[in-house]
Protein backbone atom coordinates (compact mmCIF):
# COMPACT_ATOMS: atom_id res chain seq x y z
CA UNK A 1 0.00 0.00 0.00
CA UNK A 2 1.85 3.36 -1.00
CA UNK A 3 0.65 6.25 1.31
CA UNK A 4 0.01 9.18 0.19
CA UNK A 5 2.52 11.85 0.46
CA UNK A 6 -0.14 14.45 0.61
CA UNK A 7 -1.24 13.20 3.12
CA UNK A 8 1.30 13.54 5.23
CA UNK A 9 2.05 17.01 4.35
CA UNK A 10 -0.47 18.22 5.77
CA UNK A 11 -0.56 16.10 9.21
CA UNK A 12 3.23 18.04 9.28
CA UNK A 13 1.63 21.49 8.62
CA UNK A 14 -1.68 20.85 9.90
CA UNK A 15 -2.75 24.46 11.57
CA UNK A 16 -5.77 26.98 10.59
CA UNK A 17 -3.65 29.45 8.67
CA UNK A 18 -2.19 26.55 6.23
CA UNK A 19 -5.25 25.36 5.45
CA UNK A 20 -6.85 28.98 5.10
CA UNK A 21 -4.14 29.00 2.17
CA UNK A 22 -5.64 25.78 0.27
CA UNK A 23 -7.87 26.61 -2.91
CA UNK A 24 -8.48 22.81 -4.11
CA UNK A 25 -11.91 21.22 -2.77
CA UNK A 26 -10.11 18.04 -2.22
CA UNK A 27 -7.50 18.11 -0.20
CA UNK A 28 -6.25 14.34 -0.19
CA UNK A 29 -7.00 10.88 -0.73
CA UNK A 30 -5.62 7.93 1.29
CA UNK A 31 -6.49 4.39 0.63
CA UNK A 32 -7.20 1.83 3.09
CA UNK A 33 -8.95 -1.44 3.74
CA UNK A 34 -10.83 -0.51 0.31
CA UNK A 35 -11.68 2.65 0.98
CA UNK A 36 -10.78 5.97 -0.14
CA UNK A 37 -10.53 8.76 2.96
CA UNK A 38 -11.07 12.24 0.82
CA UNK A 39 -10.87 15.50 3.07
CA UNK A 40 -12.92 18.05 1.72
CA UNK A 41 -14.28 21.75 2.64
CA UNK A 42 -17.21 21.27 4.58
CA UNK A 43 -20.25 24.33 3.87
CA UNK A 44 -18.80 27.90 3.56
CA UNK A 45 -15.09 26.60 3.15
CA UNK A 46 -15.32 27.00 7.21
CA UNK A 47 -13.62 23.83 7.95
CA UNK A 48 -12.58 19.96 6.80
CA UNK A 49 -14.61 17.03 6.58
CA UNK A 50 -14.09 13.45 5.87
CA UNK A 51 -15.46 11.90 2.89
CA UNK A 52 -15.54 8.23 3.03
CA UNK A 53 -15.72 6.45 -1.12
CA UNK A 54 -16.06 2.70 -1.19
CA UNK A 55 -13.42 1.73 -4.08
CA UNK A 56 -15.46 0.53 -6.96
CA UNK A 57 -13.02 -1.98 -8.18
CA UNK A 58 -13.38 -4.07 -4.91
CA UNK A 59 -16.55 -5.99 -4.34
CA UNK A 60 -18.16 -5.12 -1.40
CA UNK A 61 -18.85 -7.74 1.49
CA UNK A 62 -22.06 -9.26 0.31
CA UNK A 63 -24.83 -8.87 3.07
CA UNK A 64 -24.60 -10.93 6.04
CA UNK A 65 -21.12 -12.11 5.58
CA UNK A 66 -19.04 -10.81 8.23
CA UNK A 67 -21.00 -10.50 11.72
CA UNK A 68 -19.45 -12.03 14.52
CA UNK A 69 -21.76 -15.51 14.42
CA UNK A 70 -21.03 -16.13 10.71
CA UNK A 71 -18.96 -19.42 10.21
CA UNK A 72 -18.60 -19.49 6.69
CA UNK A 73 -15.38 -18.33 5.73
CA UNK A 74 -15.15 -16.74 1.96
CA UNK A 75 -12.99 -17.26 -0.32
CA UNK A 76 -11.19 -13.70 -0.07
CA UNK A 77 -11.18 -11.10 2.51
CA UNK A 78 -14.55 -9.04 3.42
CA UNK A 79 -13.74 -5.66 5.32
CA UNK A 80 -16.50 -2.85 6.05
CA UNK A 81 -15.83 0.60 7.70
CA UNK A 82 -18.09 1.07 10.75
CA UNK A 83 -19.00 3.28 13.13
CA UNK A 84 -19.00 3.42 17.06
CA UNK A 85 -22.78 2.60 16.51
CA UNK A 86 -22.58 -0.43 14.42
CA UNK A 87 -19.98 -1.97 16.91
CA UNK A 88 -21.32 -5.79 17.71
CA UNK A 89 -18.37 -6.70 19.74
CA UNK A 90 -19.55 -5.69 23.56
CA UNK A 91 -15.77 -4.73 24.67
CA UNK A 92 -15.07 -2.50 22.32
CA UNK A 93 -18.70 -1.09 22.36
CA UNK A 94 -18.33 -0.70 26.33
CA UNK A 95 -14.50 1.35 25.49
CA UNK A 96 -16.17 3.75 23.23
CA UNK A 97 -19.07 4.56 25.76
CA UNK A 98 -16.41 5.07 28.34
CA UNK A 99 -14.72 6.89 26.00
CA UNK A 100 -17.55 8.87 25.20
CA UNK A 101 -18.53 9.68 28.44
CA UNK A 102 -14.55 10.67 29.78
CA UNK A 103 -14.88 13.44 26.56
CA UNK A 104 -17.94 15.17 27.38
CA UNK A 105 -18.69 17.81 25.40
CA UNK A 106 -15.14 17.94 24.33
CA UNK A 107 -13.57 16.20 21.16
CA UNK A 108 -11.56 14.05 22.79
CA UNK A 109 -10.50 12.74 26.90
CA UNK A 110 -7.25 12.74 27.83
CA UNK A 111 -4.92 9.60 28.29
CA UNK A 112 -4.86 10.17 31.70
CA UNK A 113 -8.57 10.36 32.14
CA UNK A 114 -8.90 6.77 30.62
CA UNK A 115 -6.05 4.89 31.12
CA UNK A 116 -5.65 2.63 33.21
CA UNK A 117 -8.25 2.73 35.90
CA UNK A 118 -11.35 4.21 34.20
CA UNK A 119 -11.36 0.68 31.65
CA UNK A 120 -10.16 -2.09 33.99
CA UNK A 121 -10.74 -5.29 32.50
CA UNK A 122 -10.74 -4.12 29.35
CA UNK A 123 -7.47 -3.20 28.79
CA UNK A 124 -6.94 -6.62 27.28
CA UNK A 125 -8.85 -5.66 24.37
CA UNK A 126 -6.66 -2.04 24.07
CA UNK A 127 -3.20 -1.00 22.07
CA UNK A 128 -2.08 2.68 22.75
CA UNK A 129 -0.19 4.35 20.03
CA UNK A 130 1.81 7.25 21.74
CA UNK A 131 2.04 10.51 18.97
CA UNK A 132 5.88 11.76 17.95
CA UNK A 133 5.07 14.68 16.14
CA UNK A 134 8.76 15.07 15.02
CA UNK A 135 8.95 12.58 13.11
CA UNK A 136 5.41 11.96 12.65
CA UNK A 137 5.76 8.71 14.26
CA UNK A 138 3.80 6.76 16.79
CA UNK A 139 5.39 4.35 19.38
CA UNK A 140 3.43 1.57 21.01
CA UNK A 141 3.14 1.95 24.66
CA UNK A 142 0.39 -0.30 25.61
CA UNK A 143 -0.59 -4.08 23.75
CA UNK A 144 -3.26 -5.71 25.49
CA UNK A 145 -3.38 -9.47 25.63
CA UNK A 146 -6.24 -9.61 22.76
CA UNK A 147 -3.91 -8.31 20.08
CA UNK A 148 -0.94 -10.27 21.36
CA UNK A 149 -2.61 -13.31 20.94
CA UNK A 150 -3.84 -12.37 17.71
CA UNK A 151 -0.97 -11.61 16.23
CA UNK A 152 1.28 -14.11 18.18
CA UNK A 153 3.76 -10.99 19.11
CA UNK A 154 3.70 -8.11 21.63
CA UNK A 155 5.33 -5.25 20.29
CA UNK A 156 5.05 -2.56 22.92
CA UNK A 157 7.87 0.00 22.88
CA UNK A 158 8.31 -0.40 18.69
CA UNK A 159 7.63 2.59 16.82
CA UNK A 160 5.52 2.16 13.49
CA UNK A 161 8.47 2.97 11.57
CA UNK A 162 10.10 -0.27 12.72
CA UNK A 163 6.68 -2.19 11.86
CA UNK A 164 6.76 -0.74 8.31
CA UNK A 165 10.15 -1.93 7.53
CA UNK A 166 9.12 -5.30 8.84
CA UNK A 167 6.16 -5.46 8.10
CA UNK A 168 5.13 -2.91 4.86
CA UNK A 169 1.70 -3.55 4.48
CA UNK A 170 0.20 -4.50 8.26
CA UNK A 171 2.72 -1.27 9.30
CA UNK A 172 1.03 1.80 6.81
CA UNK A 173 -2.28 0.43 7.56
CA UNK A 174 -1.83 1.11 11.11
CA UNK A 175 -0.12 4.35 10.19
CA UNK A 176 -3.01 5.32 8.11
CA UNK A 177 -5.82 4.61 9.82
CA UNK A 178 -3.83 6.61 12.88
CA UNK A 179 -2.67 9.34 10.83
CA UNK A 180 -6.59 9.45 10.15
CA UNK A 181 -7.79 9.13 13.45
CA UNK A 182 -5.27 12.47 14.55
CA UNK A 183 -6.20 14.56 11.55
CA UNK A 184 -9.75 14.21 12.42
CA UNK A 185 -10.41 13.75 16.13
CA UNK A 186 -13.27 11.34 15.52
CA UNK A 187 -13.77 7.36 16.06
CA UNK A 188 -12.70 5.40 13.34
CA UNK A 189 -13.70 1.73 12.90
CA UNK A 190 -13.67 -1.62 10.54
CA UNK A 191 -15.31 -5.32 10.66
CA UNK A 192 -13.82 -7.72 8.88
CA UNK A 193 -13.97 -11.86 7.87
CA UNK A 194 -10.45 -13.33 6.87
CA UNK A 195 -10.85 -15.11 3.67
CA UNK A 196 -9.32 -18.13 2.39
CA UNK A 197 -6.30 -15.75 0.84
CA UNK A 198 -5.18 -15.12 3.98
CA UNK A 199 -3.75 -18.31 5.19
CA UNK A 200 -1.70 -17.56 8.03
CA UNK A 201 -3.71 -15.54 10.32
CA UNK A 202 -4.51 -16.97 14.04
CA UNK A 203 -8.51 -15.46 13.81
CA UNK A 204 -11.02 -15.30 10.88
CA UNK A 205 -12.50 -12.06 12.15
CA UNK A 206 -11.96 -9.06 13.77
CA UNK A 207 -13.42 -5.06 14.51
CA UNK A 208 -11.51 -3.03 15.59
CA UNK A 209 -12.16 1.25 16.59
CA UNK A 210 -9.56 3.66 16.40
CA UNK A 211 -9.94 6.52 19.21
CA UNK A 212 -8.33 10.08 19.33
CA UNK A 213 -7.30 10.98 22.55
CA UNK A 214 -5.53 14.53 23.93
CA UNK A 215 -6.32 17.82 24.65
CA UNK A 216 -7.13 21.89 23.31
CA UNK A 217 -7.54 20.10 20.06
CA UNK A 218 -4.21 18.10 19.85
CA UNK A 219 -4.23 14.30 19.42
CA UNK A 220 -1.27 13.13 21.52
CA UNK A 221 -2.54 9.03 21.91
CA UNK A 222 -4.47 6.88 19.23
CA UNK A 223 -6.48 4.37 21.41
CA UNK A 224 -7.13 1.12 19.48
CA UNK A 225 -9.57 -1.20 20.76
CA UNK A 226 -9.78 -4.64 19.27
CA UNK A 227 -12.01 -8.08 19.08
CA UNK A 228 -10.71 -10.82 17.64
CA UNK A 229 -12.34 -14.60 16.95
CA UNK A 230 -10.17 -17.06 16.84
CA UNK A 231 -9.73 -20.07 14.40
CA UNK A 232 -11.31 -23.09 15.28
CA UNK A 233 -12.73 -21.54 18.28
CA UNK A 234 -9.47 -21.08 20.13
CA UNK A 235 -5.90 -19.75 20.44
CA UNK A 236 -2.96 -21.97 19.73
CA UNK A 237 -0.56 -22.21 22.39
Amino acid sequence: MKVNPRLRAIINALDAKFLKLLRTDELFASHLYGYTYVAVWGEDRRGLMLQFRKQTKIAPPAAGTIHRNVRTIPEKTAILRTGPDDTESPEIRAIYDIWNQMRGERPMPTREELLPRALGRLLRNVSLARVLPETNDYELRIIGDAHAEAYGWNGKGLRVSQLISGAPEMGTMLKDSYDLVRTFRLPLGFRGILGRDITQAKFDWFETLYLPLGSGGVVDHVLNASNYRPKDGKWPH
